[in-house]
């Protein structure tokens, strides 16, 4: 909480008398108090949204005032508060130029809705005001007011509504609105339907948070009840209906893991690979897929650097130590400590070592009968183990320029 609040608070109490018993609450009192302290600020900033969204945007200014006054723990923006007072005053001097052409031209019913409309951006216009008050005493405007007055009454009588009655109900109170911006019945409902909104959406927000708590430790029946709850009320329907969707992709990724495991207890790996890949489609993050399909790639290139292994370890007996190089190279870059790999490199290095000087004589005599090819492997061979080796490295210089000479002289 803002400690300006807390202070301004706490001095109120002091003033009024109620210091000592507030100092004499508990913890678990205070807090609660502070609550709804809390609440009471927040409540301004959600009624004045409500009345801007309906036009009524003097009152929406009285209510972000009110909840300016608890600072921070109001969610109010004061530049916010700014723009609508710039908003009225232009809405409202629209609306007054409107009123008044439509009142130099005798259309009165008009001129009656754009004076009212005034009224409800600014119940303060004078002018306005007394325009309003005569167009309202005329004969026809009263007879229209009061049978629009008397179809409200006749809904709001009414307990049990179908959605069609309930929908005609809404708009015969936005026409006595229309006409009358302080109508007291209409308002009252108006302020009646914003607080059972209010009672809907922190009702609705219970259930979707109690869905979510279930849905995080994998309750999938209590979470799916409580989505439901959440989706029969308007405010909390859209994302307790994503939150249905996100709960039948957990579902799908379940069942397509479970398909995984019994394909992986058949030795099919392929299928069981398929199966998880779509599990992590339907919902990315699903960890036991993510786990399994991890293992299972773990598995393969465990399966195929052993594969490469046993041709590497082959190739070194065979005395191909670059090809065998290679394999465990192979190896090596998908896991840089794998033993094997790592043993394998060792062996072939320690074997090209042990034979580096056949190796030398071999490169040597590949060299004089102009197999170029041949020779430049040995030395490279023994320039793996030795890369100071003067020797080679004179060798792989005159092989690269001999091939040079020759290809020169071929064309």
């Amino acid at each position: 909480m803002n400690k300006l609040i807390s202070f301004v608070l706490v001095a109120m109490l002091f003033l009024t008398g109620c210091a000592p018993v507030f100092m004499a609450l508990s913890p678990e009192q205070k807090l609660d108090f502070y609550e709804r302290v809390i609440e009471q600020a927040q409540d301004h900033r959600e009624r004045a949204l409500f009345l801007e969204q309906k036009g009524f945007l003097a009152k929406a200014q009285e209510e972000y005032e009110k909840g300016l006054f608890f600072g921070d723990i109001s969610g109010i923006d004061p530049a916010q508060v700014e723009n609508l007072k710039n908003r009225i005053k232009n809405e409202r001097q629209t609306a007054y130029v409107r009123a008044q052409r439509a009142f130099t031209q005798d259309n009165e019913q008009v001129a009656l809705k754009a004076f009212n409309q005034v009224l409800k951006l600014d119940p303060h216009y004078e002018d306005a005001q007394q325009h309003y008050d005569v167009l309202l005493k005329d004969p026809k405007n009263t007879a229209l007011l009061k049978e629009k007055t008397a179809q409200l009454n006749q809904f709001l009588s009414q307990k049990h509504l179908s959605n069609t009655q309930r929908h005609q109900r809404d708009q015969a109170v936005n026409e006595v609105l229309n006409l009358r911006h302080d109508h007291r019945q209409a308002f009252k409902y108006l302020l009646q339907q914003y607080e059972l909104e209010s009672q809907e959406k922190n009702i609705g927000m219970v259930h979707l948070r109690q869905a979510r708590e279930a849905f995080a430790r994998n309750d999938l029946k209590a979470a799916e009840t409580e989505f439901k709850k959440a989706q029969t009320f308007s405010v909390t329907q859209q994302k307790a209906t994503r939150g249905l969707v996100q709960l039948q992709k957990r579902k799908d990724a379940i069942y397509l893991t479970a398909l995984a495991k019994n394909a992986l207890a058949a030795n099919q790996t392929q299928k069981a690979e398929g199966y998880l890949k779509r599990a992590l489609a339907a919902e990315r993050n699903y960890q036991p897929a993510q786990n399994l399909l991890a293992d299972l790639r773990q598995q393969h290139r465990e399966a195929n650097a052993q594969v490469k292994l046993t041709q590497g370890r082959q190739l070194l007996k065979q005395g191909h130590y670059i090809q065998a190089l290679n394999q465990a190279g192979a190896v090596l870059i998908d896991d840089p400590k794998h033993p094997d790999a790592l043993a394998l490199k060792a062996d072939v290095n320690k074997t090209i070592k042990h034979n580096s000087a056949r190796l030398l004589k071999e490169g040597e005599l590949y060299f004089n009968q102009n197999r170029f090819d041949e020779a430049l492997a040995r030395f490279e061979m023994v320039l793996i183990v030795e890369p100071d080796n003067q020797i080679c490295k004179t060798y792989v210089v005159r092989i690269n320029k001999r091939r040079e000479t020759i290809e020169m002289l071929s064309r």
